[in-house]
């Protein structure tokens, strides 16, 4: 009868915890450490939740090459974001599905020449390994807005891919605001992989560091990431056509449009620092802010182009 009895409370005191921890709210799963966690059943990427918050947007900072200013004020509603960046062998699936987008059938207006570089040039490879752990590199916006369709989900706004790295926390760099410059360590950053004389060796594994707050994995390093989001100064509005899709057509004109208005800055946006910025550069690249613009067709330039995926 004891044996029973015990039985039967430790089952009701199971049912209980369970109970509570699936009617607690969201942001209690962060601040326990107990997170909600989701997998894409499509590319099996996973997914965690990002609880909904206000944060300023943003830094008064006068060094930036496309401004950060004014800070504003941003609500961001709740939503699920890949816990790593997308990886060459999720890629490779979404080709295997999608043969459309691979190098040799593409169309040539969604892509440059640098396309997949990492897959086919030696040289790179040192640097961008092209094994199915690594994340992928040298992608257009084009391919990745693509990706993220098959996928279904889709690229994070800039102010989303900023909350998060910002771990809802108001982190400078993705963590903490550590040493920077040379004497930057890269795993306390999250920041890609650093010698000991602050030059970095190469790209490493998804998730090789540890993650953030909301645990995210290499926000702010490895590859360069991009986001959903045209450039377009501060503030932030996501209704104001910055997030709306343009087809290759459509941005070769609003391009022209810009360049007679005297105005150079058109593109997509790009966020965090990849693993090839270091030294002088480092502290720049890795802050949660810094806004990176380049047209939606570009797969690279000194280093490759990543994304990693979000849905509400």
């Amino acid at each position: 009868m004891a044996k029973k009895t015990t039985f039967i409370t430790l089952f009701f005191g199971i049912i209980s915890i369970a109970f509570l921890l699936l009617s607690a709210d969201r942001s209690n799963f962060i601040k326990t450490g107990l997170r909600d966690i989701d997998i894409n059943p499509i590319d099996g990427a996973e997914m965690v939740w990002i609880p909904g918050g206000e944060f300023m947007m943003g830094e008064d900072r006068i060094d930036t090459i496309y401004d950060t200013r004014p800070v504003n004020k941003q609500r961001v509603e709740g939503f699920w974001m890949y816990s790593k960046e997308v990886t060459n062998g999720q890629f490779r699936r979404f080709l295997a599905a999608k043969p459309e987008w691979s190098p040799d059938q593409i169309a040539r207006k969604y892509i440059d020449s640098r396309y997949l570089a990492h897959w086919r040039e030696s040289q790179l490879q040192s640097r961008y390994p092209k094994d199915d752990q690594f994340p992928v590199a040298y992608v257009s916006w084009y391919v990745a807005h693509a990706y993220a369709e098959w996928a279904g989900v889709r690229l994070p706004t800039e102010a989303e891919w900023e909350y998060a790295a910002r771990g809802g926390e108001q982190f400078k760099y993705g963590k903490k605001i550590f040493k920077t410059g040379k004497d930057m360590n890269g795993y306390f950053q999250n920041f890609a992989h650093f010698s000991l004389d602050g030059r970095q060796l190469e790209c490493l594994p998804v998730g090789s560091f540890r993650p953030n707050t909301f645990g995210l994995y290499d926000i702010v390093g490895n590859v360069i990431e991009w986001c959903n989001s045209r450039y377009q100064p501060y503030p932030y509005s996501a209704n104001d056509g910055r997030e709306a899709f343009t087809s290759p057509e459509e941005d070769a004109e609003l391009r022209n449009l810009l360049y007679k208005k005297n105005n150079p800055y058109h593109g997509r946006l790009l966020r965090g620092g990849g693993f090839h910025a270091y030294d002088e550069y480092a502290e720049l690249y890795i802050r949660c802010v810094f806004r990176h613009v380049f047209e939606p067709g570009i797969s690279g330039t000194s280093g490759g182009f990543g994304f990693r995926c979000a849905k509400k």
